[in-house]
């Protein structure tokens, strides 16, 4: 929402109020064992060489995600942890109700953005790499341009925990 409110600024007033809940716009701060393994290892390229253009969808069995974190509890929270940090600060009983409507996954695309944003030199929130010759017929300029954030006119309301491993408060600050 952030990068299209940047680009098409008068979309705020279609707006009353933008609420974000830990909303993300540079990892520069983000602490998620996962998604740090997921930005040092190649493997949005290694699933595209695959076919493979989701990552994690959304299973056509919802209770499965249910039943598995009801039976192994342990493993649903070392799984959650590795993505959000510390679980003492969540109810663990309520979790298997949580994974059973997860919506799903992302594209491999998305992930490939979120490796991008984690070896980024600097905070900042960009477009799409896709490398010098695709960038020069897309963007004009061999660079993917980052999102003019202070083109934002919409009022935006924002929650953050103080101990989430992913919109860490130090760059929701940055976004602020």
């Amino acid at each position: 929402m952030f990068a299209h409110l940047s680009e098409v600024p008068d979309f705020a007033d279609k707006l009353h109020l933008y609420v974000a809940l830990a909303p993300i716009a540079s990892v520069t701060y983000m602490s998620s064992k996962a998604l740090s393994i997921v930005g040092n290892t190649p493997l949005a390229q290694i699933m595209q060489f695959l076919h493979m253009y989701d990552f994690l969808p959304w299973m056509d069995i919802p209770t499965l995600e249910y039943d598995f974190c009801y039976y192994f509890s342990s493993l649903c929270a070392d799984a959650v942890h590795s993505l959000d940090g510390d679980i003492s600060v969540d109810n663990l009983d309520r979790f298997p109700v949580i994974v059973a409507h997860e919506p799903g996954g992302t594209s491999v695309r998305n992930m490939e953005l979120w490796e991008q944003g984690i070896h980024h030199n600097s905070s900042a929130f960009c477009k799409f790499d896709y490398g010098e010759l695709t960038n020069m017929r897309v963007y004009h300029n061999i660079t993917a341009p980052c999102y003019d954030l202070s083109a934002i006119k919409a009022p935006v309301a924002w929650w953050v925990g103080n101990e989430d491993a992913l919109a860490d408060p130090r760059d929701v600050e940055w976004l602020r």
